[in-house]
């Protein structure tokens, strides 16, 4: 696999790729290209390797813990399954937490369309399930740390890490670097950023697993202190899946000074496939009984057996105003209703 994109050919900086499909780093050649243009390779191996994970699912497990400054473990938490199906813009989302003696405690579905999402609240939620519908995507996908390494998602962003590399995700950036690190003993690029003076984000990319992102780390300083809360995710383990690699176990550390200690976290993955088929509609539906929250189209109902609505008074935060069951049914029925052409007079007849 090669990294599209012109500069790659201009400079000579060419991926052969061996029978074992190991790709060759042109090193030489990397240190040739100026600072926009590294910005600009990394950027287009990044895509390269998302284009070819537009289809994909897995399913994974996450264990947590947490240590003592010593390094001693102080406690375990729940354990938490997590499942994803990806079909181009599209989603499903399915979590599970379970107690110490294997019991569900808490579970949910969501996904998204590419304009809607639809989440299903099944256990954990204090009146029981409940479902919701809004035009942003929910950041739980965003925060499962895993995709970031896998490339699907930034944790702070509905973003792949190439859109990451490109775009800022609050404010304009200090810098973006890209360079070479051998302080594994193999050539691995390096993609810096600077958010601002103390905020630093580094991402370690494998050119010999075709740039499959290995390292994530993460410090933002306080008072002069770059590490007053730090973050360091780091591949365990990959799998190499047709022409892409994938991460198999991943460990994610974190710690701020204000709390001595860290928490780890160890996420598993069980299967993973890739352009499999997916279903027809990725998209939760809603059982009957439940009771949804829609802040797309104003509305609070219950779903009846029929498959209609039962219509509940809704509040509207953005107005303070409560829109009654009602008008939230009128407004339902006039934009299901077809238009139609208005009445034209017959035309006068000439005396």
């Amino acid at each position: 696999m090669r990294c599209k994109g012109y500069l790659a050919a201009s400079v000579g900086l060419l991926l052969a790729v061996s029978a074992a499909h190991a790709a060759r780093f042109d090193e030489e050649g990397f240190q040739k290209l100026s600072p926009d243009e590294r910005v600009s390779f990394a950027v287009s191996c990044l895509q390269t390797r998302e284009k070819l994970l537009e289809n994909f699912s897995y399913k994974l497990v996450l264990k947590s813990s947490n240590f003592g400054v010593a390094g001693n473990k102080e406690s375990d938490s729940l354990k938490e399954q997590y499942s994803l199906v990806r079909s181009g813009d599209k989603f499903l989302f399915h979590c599970q937490q379970f107690t110490k003696n294997g019991k569900v405690q808490i579970e949910f579905v969501d996904s998204w369309d590419g304009r809607e999402h639809r989440g299903l609240s099944l256990l954990g939620h204090r009146g029981g399930p409940s479902g919701s519908i809004s035009s942003s995507e929910i950041r739980n996908v965003q925060e499962l740390e895993y995709n970031l390494l896998l490339g699907y998602r930034i944790q702070t962003a509905p973003m792949t890490l190439s859109q990451w590399v490109q775009f800022p995700v609050d404010k304009p950036r200090n810098s973006v670097e890209v360079y070479i690190d051998r302080e594994s003993g193999i050539p691995l690029v390096v993609v810096h950023i600077t958010e601002r003076k103390y905020l630093q984000e580094r991402l370690w990319l494998d050119p010999a697993r075709e740039y499959l992102p290995v390292r994530y780390e993460f410090h933002d300083g306080v008072d002069k202190n770059p590490d007053h809360n730090w973050e360091r995710l780091i591949l365990d383990e990959a799998k190499q899946f047709g022409q892409v690699w994938v991460p198999m176990k991943v460990t994610l550390e974190t710690g701020t000074l204000s709390i001595p200690g860290m928490t780890q976290r160890k996420y598993e993955v069980q299967e993973f496939g890739l352009d499999k088929p997916v279903p027809d509609q990725l998209l939760v539906t809603f059982p009957t009984g439940i009771t949804i929250n829609d802040s797309v189209r104003n509305q609070i109902y219950e779903v009846q057996k029929d498959g209609t609505k039962k219509f509940l008074p809704f509040y509207d935060s953005d107005t303070g105003k409560t829109i009654e069951a009602e008008a939230q049914a009128e407004a339902e029925a006039a934009a299901t209703q077809p238009a139609t052409q208005p009445a034209t007079k017959p035309a006068a007849t000439a005396k």
